[in-house]
């Protein structure tokens, strides 16, 4: 059966559809259950017929995709969109001392610089260009992360290249702008905690990954916390925890042993054996072993204790955590470092009934934290005298992030964010209980996006659960059932969809379309109970509450079944996948970029710890809800699946991309219906965008063009 019929009179697509791969079913028995995976050979990337096959789909793609008329039109209004800012600043580093180090983009630049100043009014110097960093002739190196010492004397840089993220590191000596010779490598700072300095500024600690070929069995396994010496070679480092050191902390393969130091005046380092999961067994150890090199790791917390990720804070002889201990919608606690009682806390700040709350700092005017209600509402307080006082934001704002320079100084900045304007920066001066913006990035103009309106709702689920929902669209168009409209979501991992300014976004509601962003259940809108009601059995919950959002959008004619297009990337491919395979007929397409589509076969890839979010295939019961949200698995013939966009990039480094290649190749066979289904393999990808700009503005442009074509948008057709 041919997937993908597009018939122009007198015309033909400019390039031959890719033959279909011949599949080679594999059967396995569960638990008294046989599997059949028809196109297992699919994940032998190494077999020249599958490389001949993945080509051939990239090639056919690309060649549709670009004779979708509007798409260079669209390219380059998101181009302008953005070229407003004169330039862009990134990963703002505040040192206590008062110096700023940051990564700025002027307009039409492709890539980030490393600048620095020596306070918010100081002169802007540069430190580093990536297109100095070469190996190998290579030059393509983008910077992903950077560090500043305590005091700024020295910064390190993590710069990698075509979507990889493990990354080569470098240090600068800042007074001198002179680059140490040494590169350390195999390294992967921009997650797993990145990277924590020494007190004293004299090495580093880092996640340390023996193997880094991401095709090998061992990719992402036995990983160690290891110290470096600034001048040392760069492989002489000392291991600090590792499941071969330590094995008396049983540390598991697939586990991230991980040490950090947050702040230059915190009495001890706290290691961390984490994973996907949200709350982790914790050790800690007196910051002046590292000096002495006796490592003897002493417990700290267990992940029974429900101390939420890494969000501890040392001050005066205590320890202030958010924590999910006998609270979904967390509380902020403390426990004496005299009398670590984790299951026995003092509770600083109780759960709120209708309020996540989301982060906090300590300064030197006490405790100020932050909260959100449905993931779309943020709220600011100040804890003091035992009491919280809720401070009036200089605006409403979907999410309110903090920032400060710890314990010994007043400053606190927050950042105020939304659907349909800039985020903007303020220093709040609680003395004066005011506001003051403080941008380091000048604030573009888009009043084109005034009309543009948000509602925020929430529509019953298949069994009755409330949704939260929002949606954006324009005051100018009709609710007459056929806007185009684009459902965003995700729900994995505990992770909230909150509001974001995105003109790249927005420019689909600028082609009257309606973006609709449900808030399903796995991920953590509505704190960690929503988070297990979308988690490993009741992972359909998921699924169901974009149907629900989609069903509800139609009852209510904004839009209709051939106006509905669904997107999500990564965990969010079940999501999708799940949801176009249990009712295809109310979707007219879906765009799945890097998706899991295939989590049946998840613990199959390299060293992956995501069997703890989804559920692992050694336990019958996890087995089930696993084959249950599995959209490879559940694809049928002969039925009529919506139009898809599918994307990959071949240096993914944690979804590999035979997942989609082999989703991709079912739903081509299996399917009944005229509607395309393009497979978009990135060569030079990983699992996120390339940083250059163009890529970025191309590879939207095409999600979007291929969207409001099978949406039915007028100006969006094939040019052939």
């Amino acid at each position: 059966m041919l997937f993908l019929t597009i018939a122009c009179v007198g015309q033909t697509p400019p390039q031959p559809k890719p033959l279909p791969i011949t599949p080679a079913p594999t059967a396995e028995t569960y638990y008294g259950k046989t599997v059949v995976d028809d196109y297992r050979n699919l994940e032998n990337m190494q077999d020249s017929l599958v490389q001949k096959w993945y080509h051939q789909q990239a090639v056919y793609a690309d060649a549709i995709l670009s004779s979708i008329s509007g798409t260079d039109s669209l390219m380059n209004r998101m181009k302008e969109l953005n070229n407003r800012q004169t330039y862009y600043i990134d990963k703002i580093n505040i040192l206590e001392n008062g110096n700023y180090f940051y990564l700025k983009k002027e307009k039409g630049e492709k890539k980030y610089k490393l600048f620095y100043r020596s306070s918010i009014n100081g002169k802007e110097i540069l430190l580093y260009d990536p297109d100095s960093f070469q190996i190998e002739n290579r030059n393509n190196y983008t910077i992903n992360y950077i560090k500043p010492s305590w005091e700024g004397e020295f910064v390190l840089i993590s710069l990698s290249h075509s979507g990889k993220e493990l990354s080569e590191m470098i240090v600068i000596d800042t007074a001198k702008r002179i680059v140490l010779p040494q590169i350390i490598s195999k390294a992967w700072p921009s997650s797993f905690l990145g990277v924590s300095w020494l007190p004293d500024s004299s090495g580093v600690i880092y996640l340390h990954f023996p193997v880094t070929d991401i095709e090998n069995a061992e990719f992402k396994r036995n990983t160690q916390s290891v110290l470096y010496k600034l001048g040392d070679d760069p492989n002489d480092f000392k291991v600090l925890l590792s499941s071969k050191s330590n094995p008396e902390l049983n540390i598991q393969p697939n586990d991230y042993p991980i040490v950090t130091i947050k702040s230059k005046h915190d009495p001890y380092a706290v290691a961390y054996i984490a994973s996907v999961n949200n709350y982790w067994d914790s050790y800690f150890l007196p910051i002046d072993d590292f000096y002495s090199h006796e490592f003897s790791w002493k417990s700290f917390f267990s992940k029974e204790d429900m101390v939420y990720t890494n969000t501890g804070i040392f001050n005066d002889g205590d320890y202030f955590y958010i924590s999910a201990l006998g609270a979904s919608n967390f509380n902020i606690s403390m426990v004496s470092l005299e009398n670590l009682s984790f299951k026995n806390p003092i509770i600083l700040i109780s759960e709120k009934h209708d309020e996540v709350i989301d982060d906090f700092i300590i300064n030197a005017e006490g405790l100020f934290y932050s909260t959100i209600t449905n993931g779309v509402e943020g709220k600011l307080y100040h804890f003091s005298e035992n009491v919280s006082h809720k401070i009036p934001l200089p605006k409403s704002s979907g999410k309110v992030s903090l920032s400060s320079l710890g314990e010994n100084s007043d400053a606190l900045w927050i950042t105020l964010s939304g659907w349909i304007s800039n985020d903007s920066r303020y220093l709040y001066l609680n003395k004066n209980k005011e506001f003051r913006s403080e941008e380091l990035a000048p604030i573009a103009a888009y009043p084109e996006f005034q009309k543009f309106l948000v509602k925020e709702i929430e529509i019953p689920s298949y069994d009755g659960v409330l949704v939260p929902l929002s949606i954006i669209y324009s005051s100018d168009i009709k609710m007459d059932g056929t806007n185009p409209t684009l459902f965003y979501g995700y729900g994995a991992y505990g992770e909230a969809i909150n509001p974001f300014f995105s003109p790249l976004f927005l420019t689909w509601v600028e082609n009257g379309g309606i973006l609709c962003v449900p808030h399903v259940r796995g991920g953590g809108e509505k704190g960690e109970a929503w988070h297990k009601a979308g988690y490993k059995s009741t992972k359909m919950n998921t699924w169901k509450d974009l149907i629900a959002a989609t069903e509800y959008m139609i009852d209510k004619e904004y839009t209709s079944k051939n106006n509905t297009v669904v997107y999500s990337n990564s965990a969010g491919g079940i999501m999708v996948g799940r949801a176009i395979t249990e009712k295809p007929e109310v979707f007219a397409a879906s765009i799945v970029d890097v998706g899991v589509l295939n989590p049946l076969r998840r613990e199959s890839f390299s060293g992956s710890s995501n069997y703890k979010e989804y559920g692992t295939i050694t336990d019958s019961t996890e087995f089930n809800g696993l084959l249950a949200m599995d959209p490879y698995m559940h694809l049928e013939k002969d039925v009529n699946y919506p139009a898809g966009l599918y994307i990959t990039g071949m240096n993914d480094p944690r979804i590999p991309p035979w997942m989609t290649g082999k989703f991709v190749a079912k739903i081509q066979a299996y399917t009944n219906s005229q509607n395309p289904i393009l497979y978009k393999v990135e060569d030079h990808a990983g699992h996120s965008t390339s940083a250059s700009s163009d890529d970025l503005y191309k590879k939207w442009a095409e999600m979007f063009a291929f969207g409001l074509w099978q949406a039915g948008h007028p100006d969006f057709k094939l040019k052939f």
